[in-house]
């Protein structure tokens, strides 16, 4: 199996826009990335080669989305998560003029 560094270095590009596409802000994707690699790097001692790697990266890139939805923006969060789980996609430079 490829090592940690390996695997982001080859779907770098792939998650940075998966983020992009969610936040519309360079600079937060940058600050998203660094926290998937953080957890992706603290979790490498249980990849396993036969899963679905590339999945497992993508599942860990929406999380840190989520994560930082609900930090930020707390109980406005929950029912944007709800929309965003029916497949609409809410930039946060949109979730502002909601609070």
């Amino acid at each position: 199996m490829p090592s940690v560094g390996q695997l982001l270095d080859e779907h770098a590009a792939a998650l940075r826009s998966f983020l992009r596409a969610r936040c519309g802000d360079a600079d937060l994707t940058q600050d998203l990335m660094q926290e998937v690699a953080l957890r992706v790097v603290q979790a490498a001692g249980r990849l396993d080669s036969g899963r679905n790697v590339r999945g497992y990266l993508f599942r860990t890139a929406a999380n840190v989305w989520r994560d930082f939805l609900r930090r930020e923006y707390g109980e406005v969060a929950r029912v944007l998560l709800q929309v965003m789980s029916n497949g609409v996609l809410v930039p946060c430079h949109k979730i502002s003029g909601l609070l």
